[in-house]
């Protein structure tokens, strides 16, 4: 007795450092001879002083209410009881499946990525992916995979892909949204740093134009399954005259036009005499007259914002009468008026 209530007394001092701690585990050292012994019980009252009182009665038991329990070295020696069932042991350890640990790594979707039954994980990533299926019924089915964290947006990751494609794109249909202009975005070498990865970009401009040109006029998904209302709409995609060679441009944009492009908008123009040279190109590879042509124009508001564009912004080329101007006209004081007044110039070439 006298042991146990010295125990007691150092258990108080050792609680009034951690006081947020409900489970007190008693290791003692015995002779070689004896085998060790593990003893559980847990003081799992709400309050310190209850938890206190608690321990101190069970020091007072004649024969205290303590169960004997087994650790096991392949769970990791929990000090408390834990049942498993006979099998589980025999699944894969976590660092079967992943050879390398990274500190701090997040594992919150484990149970959604990780399983033993290979056709019960097929299951859910197919869900994850189907377009069919709202990110709603995802989240009720699967509520770990669409917990968004600050390094982590569930939606979108579960948007950002092929598949998430079709699905904005039926549903823009449905909404009435009948005009889409396919964009493959400009290289991340040309964004400010901090630079980011340079293989986020999973499909292009011409591979987005022939996936939704099939979506609309052979009823079918990328898998193959056919869709009862294929969605309406009129395809477009971005024309960059003066990014390169123009002759290489022009077979660019055949190839766009033979994956379904119905429209171009270009990037801002500046030279209108050089602009019908592009368009000899293109004509001469038969497609000029099966597509529409939307030429991009822009007033200049600054001799800088011209030498800017030009300067900075891919496949923008500001001829050097229009840069002159703007520069005469920025010491005039008249800037603006003079950027307007080479657009309505353009307008009527």
């Amino acid at each position: 007795m006298a042991e146990r209530v010295k125990l007691f007394s150092q258990f108080q001092d050792f609680q009034r450092v951690l006081r947020w701690e409900r489970r007190i585990a008693l290791l003692m050292k015995g002779k070689k001879s004896q085998a060790g012994q593990i003893f559980y019980r847990d003081f799992a009252q709400a309050r310190a002083a209850e938890r206190c009182k608690a321990m101190a009665e069970s020091l007072t038991e004649s024969k205290p209410n303590y169960q004997e329990i087994t650790s096991s070295l392949a769970l990791g020696l929990p000090l408390k009881p834990k049942e498993i069932g006979a099998e589980y042991l025999l699944y894969p350890k976590i660092t079967n499946i992943f050879s390398v640990f990274f500190s701090g790594i997040q594992t919150k979707r484990d149970d959604f990525v990780i399983d033993i039954d290979l056709d019960s994980l097929k299951s859910r990533i197919n869900d994850y992916f189907d377009p069919q299926i709202s990110n709603s019924v995802i989240e009720e089915k699967y509520p770990r995979a669409m917990e968004t964290t600050s390094q982590f947006n569930a939606i979108s990751a579960r948007e950002k892909t092929r598949v998430g494609l079709q699905s904005d794109v039926i549903g823009a249909s449905a909404l009435g949204i009948r005009n889409f202009l396919c964009l493959t975005g400009d290289s991340m070498a040309m964004s400010p740093g901090p630079k980011g990865r340079m293989d986020v970009v999973d499909i292009d401009s011409i591979q987005m134009l022939w996936i939704l040109r099939r979506l609309r006029d052979e009823a079918k998904y990328l898998d193959g399954r056919e869709i009862k209302n294929p969605p309406q709409y009129f395809l477009g995609a971005a024309a960059t005259p003066f990014a390169s060679n123009m002759k290489f441009q022009a077979l660019r944009e055949q190839k766009k036009v033979n994956a379904g492009a119905q429209f171009f908008q270009t990037n801002v123009v500046f030279d209108a005499d050089d602009l019908d040279n592009w368009l000899n190109e293109i004509a001469k590879r038969d497609i000029l007259d099966k597509v529409y042509i939307l030429i991009g124009i822009s007033p200049l508001r600054s001799f800088k914002m011209a030498k800017y564009m030009h300067d900075k912004i891919p496949g923008i080329f500001v001829s050097d009468p229009v840069m002159k101007r703007m520069e005469i006209a920025e010491q005039k004081g008249n800037a603006e008026e003079e950027g307007i007044q080479i657009a309505l110039e353009l307008i009527e070439k």
